[in-house]
């Protein structure tokens, strides 16, 4: 390296974003990007001014001369390209969910470990101004001892189906149980790191996840069968004693929900979407409505050019200090396992009508 770390982004769709955050950061470049399409591959690579393009990611892997690589592709090839990557002696970068079972994200994880490489998952949204504002008040005591929340989340499916910046074959895998695609592994990831970042372990879920969805109908008349999960509800022992109900669906009106109300012990807090920024409200003794509490400018992440994601450039420049500086990554490979086991114990407890405990897959996550 000669001072940056020059980066193979894989995947053209929301990959996009990375090459974008990697080509604005002043140590890091982007070397080459990969597509299972070689015609696209190369249109995006003229698009940035990326100096390689490749149809198959065991090529880039092979020849491209990069330290480290982002894996932007549909879920079930995460856990494969990852494992190779490793293999290759590359430092990792992966979107989520990092696996599509527990067993691959734990094989995935005991890699990256043994590799002494740096590994990230692409949990961005931890990083927005008004979830890291939601930590400083949640530490400080805000609302005291947090006792339960309901974090919500909705969706108008024929808008995200139509999402011109998406990838030409997403609509395909998208909808398809078979291809690990749905709003379920879409969007559960985020919403349940974030808990976890925000209130700790969790000691048991029940949870439901289904179609609730059989075919979206786009307004140009365009329908997509659809059998992945595009809903899911879930109940969260913390091990604090924490308790939170956690929703996602689809809903019938052009716009996104999403909302985390917590109530503690001396008042409540809510982070809500509004006019494409989150909304930070605080209730509190002799309080009787909400009150809104500006989110501090110092919390505001600038990325150096226009049109970068500033949650993505947090990642980013996170990602190149761990690699250059040494240091410690965080959201790593660790956390994708903590969501996955979440993801896994859903499914399970909806099959089995069975509350699932959690403290196996704990004792297997602490093992070296």
């Amino acid at each position: 390296m000669d001072g940056r770390v020059r980066i193979g982004v894989i995947g053209t769709g929301f990959g996009k974003q990375h090459i974008r955050a990697f080509g604005a950061h002043p140590r890091a470049v982007v070397a080459a990007v990969c597509s299972t399409d070689a015609a696209r591959a190369a249109q995006v690579a003229a698009e940035f001014g990326v100096p390689r393009a490749y149809g198959d990611y065991r090529a880039l892997l092979a020849e491209a001369p990069v330290d480290a690589v982002a894996i932007v592709t549909p879920p079930g090839e995460h856990a494969p390209m990852a494992l190779a990557a490793l293999e290759a002696r590359k430092h990792v970068l992966c979107a989520k969910p990092l696996a599509t079972s527990l067993a691959d994200a734990e094989v995935v994880l005991r890699r990256a470990r043994a590799s002494g490489l740096v590994h990230a998952i692409d949990l961005q949204q931890r990083f927005a101004p008004a979830m890291l504002y939601t930590e400083e008040l949640l530490d400080g005591g805000a609302i005291g001892r947090p006792l339960s929340l309901v974090n919500s989340f909705g969706i108008y499916l024929p808008d995200y189906f139509a999402n011109p910046t998406a990838s030409p074959n997403k609509r395909a895998w998208f909808a398809s149980r078979a291809r690990s695609g749905g709003i379920f592994l879409a969007n559960a990831p985020h919403e349940l790191d974030r808990l976890l970042w925000l209130f700790g372990p969790v000691g048991s879920v029940s949870g439901h996840a289904h179609t609730a969805l059989p075919a979206v109908v786009l307004e140009d008349g365009t329908r997509y069968a659809c059998d992945a999960d595009d809903s899911y509800h879930a109940v969260l022992r913390f091990a604090s004693g924490l308790v939170g109900l956690v929703q996602c669906t689809p809903i019938a009106w052009r716009g996104r929900l999403q909302r985390l109300e917590v109530h503690g012990d001396a008042g409540s807090l809510v982070v809500e979407a509004g006019g494409g920024d989150r909304i930070v409200k605080r209730a509190g003794p002799g309080d009787r409505v909400y009150q809104e509490l500006p989110v501090p400018e110092r919390l505001a992440v600038r990325p150096p050019a226009p049109g970068v994601s500033g949650p993505v450039y947090a990642l980013a420049d996170r990602f190149v200090r761990a690699i250059l500086d040494g240091e410690p990554m965080a959201p790593s490979f660790e956390d994708g396992f903590r969501v996955q086991e979440l993801i896994d114990a859903i499914v399970r407890s909806d099959q089995t009508g069975v509350r699932q405990d959690l403290g196996s897959a704990d004792a297997v996550r602490r093992r070296s």
